[in-house]
């Protein structure tokens, strides 16, 4: 069974046959659970058409569209109330008002993937993180993909290829035989 957590705070529960609850029901909707059900089903509609809404203002829809000339991910911001639309990059996301705002959180709780992001499980890369630098194979650890290292001297990294503290990775490539 899944969950939903709405604005208010209340859960509402998907269950296995795909039927929605909305806090205690006995054959109705009560009023408290109104805007939980409306929330849920706008976030799952959402979902659907690939976009984010801003939860400070969810008058503001946001989708990533495409990138820039200078290779910047473009996103375009909607106010539903005025249909009004408009494409930001990060670097033009600072101003103050609420589709600024709506972009630059857009950015936030959707960072661009790094390039360490895509290894797989058998390759060997160098990691740095916490200002060293480790010779790591990428290992699969009970489903999750994991930088593990290799360098046999004292306690060696172990940590999922997305962990914070690696601000570096470069693909170690194996070089043909002449």
């Amino acid at each position: 069974m899944g969950e939903f957590v709405a604005a208010s705070g209340r859960k509402v529960r998907i269950r296995k046959d795909g039927s929605v609850e909305f806090g205690l029901m006995n054959g109705y909707l009560p009023k408290e659970s109104v805007f939980d059900a409306e929330e849920y089903f706008r976030a799952r509609r959402d979902e659907e058409l690939g976009r984010w809404r801003y939860p400070y203002d969810p008058d503001f829809v946001v989708r990533e569209i495409d990138r820039d000339s200078f290779d910047r991910r473009r996103v375009e911001v909607l106010n539903e109330r005025t249909f009004e639309k408009t494409v930001f990059n990060p670097v033009v996301a600072t101003g103050e008002s609420a589709k600024h705002r709506a972009a630059r959180a857009f950015f936030e709780a959707h960072p661009a993937p790094k390039p360490w992001h895509g290894a797989q499980a058998g390759e060997f890369w160098t990691v740095t993180h916490a200002g060293e630098d480790e010779t790591c194979r990428v290992d699969d650890v009970a489903g999750t993909l994991r930088f593990v290292g290799v360098s046999g001297w004292g306690t060696s990294v172990s940590m999922p290829i997305t962990h914070h503290s690696i601000t570096t990775a470069v693909r170690m490539v194996a070089e043909a035989a002449a």
